[in-house]
């Protein structure tokens, strides 16, 4: 899975150092904003982050259950799927 920043404006404060210019191409090797050629603003670039790694994790386990998988993950905690180890519906 791979996500990109939005380009656009550049943050402020966020350095210019090896922009290109959308005229020549060429990158700006220094803090200035603007092309040293055609003194043109410099778009802010963005960042593409590669977030392919993949954790394995345990699943916990729970008195008298089997822990099957997550069903879903939020800011209170997690729901897991399990089922009773002696047979049975199964539970979240």
């Amino acid at each position: 899975m791979r996500f990109e920043a939005p380009r656009g404006e550049e943050p402020h404060g966020a350095p210019a150092l090896g922009r290109r210019c959308p005229s020549c191409g060429r990158r700006n090797q220094g803090s200035c904003p603007e092309c040293p050629a055609h003194h043109r603003s410099l778009p802010y670039e963005a960042t593409v982050l590669d977030i392919t790694e993949v954790v394995a994790v345990a699943l916990p386990r729970f008195a008298g259950y089997r822990t099957l998988r997550i069903l879903g993950q939020g800011g209170f905690g997690t729901v897991f799927e399990a089922e009773p180890e002696g047979g049975g519906a199964k539970v979240a």
